[in-house]
């Protein structure tokens, strides 16, 4: 007896990788290089998160390089930048990304990992350029594009689940910033460690 529902499209998402020592995931090393091991995640992530991911490639540390790819991705509904988003010399996505034409929301956020994250809108396309760590851009994904990706797909957000637990060693964590760690929980009869 329905005849009208609500739908929404799968967003589309493309994927950018970012430095100068980047070689794909089937290409050898070589010396100061190191294989790209954030865009298959993220596109796995974002697949698993419901979108449709395109990985559009590696760009180089240079603006000419980083503008053409960032033009190309941001004919997606939300685009992943990893890497190039801190404040060293060789670190231009912000800046790039301002010079196609995207407004930075924030450039920062009080998180460990993944302090370095830029989000910004360019019309309808919505941008996040995660740290280069792959750790840290894994937390950033989790804590940011995933609930974007939610409400994009008509789902609201989706809250952390939280557990609580006893450690079994201490840890020391500053006390600025929300701090993630890896950690394992085994059940004893009484009690979650």
């Amino acid at each position: 007896g329905i005849t009208k529902m609500l739908v929404y499209p799968r967003p589309r998402a493309s994927v950018l990788a970012t430095g100068d020592e980047l070689v794909e995931p089937w290409v050898p090393p070589g010396p100061a290089q190191v294989r790209n091991s954030n865009a298959p995640m993220l596109l796995s992530a974002l697949r698993a998160a419901g979108a449709e991911p395109e990985y559009i490639g590696i760009a180089k540390d240079n603006p000419a390089s980083l503008r053409a790819l960032l033009r190309k991705g941001l004919s997606a509904d939300i685009m992943l930048v990893s890497g190039g988003v801190s404040v060293g010399t060789r670190d231009l996505v912000g800046r790039e990304l301002k010079n196609v034409g995207v407004e930075p929301v924030f450039t920062r956020v009080a998180v460990k990992p993944g302090k370095p994250l830029f989000f910004g809108c360019k019309g309808g396309t919505v941008v996040f350029g995660l740290p280069g760590n792959p750790a840290s851009s894994l937390v950033a994904f989790e804590l940011f594009v995933r609930p974007a990706l939610c409400k994009m797909r008509g789902f609201g957000e989706k809250p952390p689940q939280f557990r609580s637990g006893e450690l079994r060693s201490s840890i020391a964590a500053k006390r600025d910033r929300l701090t993630f760690l890896p950690a394992t929980f085994a059940r004893s009869s009484s009690r979650v460690l």
